[in-house]
């Protein structure tokens, strides 16, 4: 309560919200698009090919990083987080309809 009525005291002094420029809004509405896409993706295709799909738009296109190093984070933080969700915390994750 009292850093809840620090913030509305403190809220007055800001600048106006329609006067902030918003400098990042083409990366949160491709993480919202990737959300929405992962989300009814999952199950039909599996956890391991939706996030090769979504971190290769990520790496590739919005970051615009060398192919190989897109290839490399892609693969490795796609199968890399599986391996330890599946394997180690026994997390069931979607394998999807071909099993992968």
């Amino acid at each position: 309560m009292i850093l809840g009525g620090i913030l509305l005291l403190r809220g007055a002094l800001a600048p106006a919200f329609r006067t902030l420029q918003w400098e990042e809004g083409r990366h949160a509405a491709a993480i919202l698009g990737c959300s929405l896409f992962a989300t009814f993706a999952m199950e039909l295709i599996g956890y391991r090919i939706t996030m090769i799909i979504i971190l290769g738009f990520l790496f590739g296109g919005l970051e615009r990083l060398k192919p190989w190093q897109v290839f490399s984070l892609t693969l490795g933080m796609a199968l890399g987080s599986f391996w330890v969700f599946d394997t180690f915390l026994r997390v069931p994750l979607p394998r999807g309809g071909w099993g992968f």
